[in-house]
């Protein structure tokens, strides 16, 4: 899965050049290692309810790190307020 790209990086030799599929798979296995970890823990609680609080918490997280990302790189955003 290919998230962002390096190209629309604005430092010079981003350091993220050639190790985006490297990342982005640590990612998803981290993910999944997770996942399962959690169905381990509640064995009573079914995987596709587990799965959804995941999807739903991953969600929330990725709305999150975007906002920073906006607030820390877009001072017009943090000058406005935009939520």
């Amino acid at each position: 899965m290919k998230i962002i790209s390096q190209k629309n990086c604005e430092v010079k030799n981003c350091l993220l050049d050639n190790r985006e599929q490297e990342i982005s798979n640590y990612i998803d296995n981290e993910i999944t290692a997770l996942t399962q970890r959690l169905e381990d823990k509640n064995p009573d609680v079914h995987p596709g309810c587990l799965h959804m609080i995941v999807k739903t918490h991953l969600e929330y997280e990725s709305i999150k790190i975007f906002h920073g990302l906006a607030e820390k790189y877009n001072p017009i955003e943090k000058e406005v307020g935009v939520a």
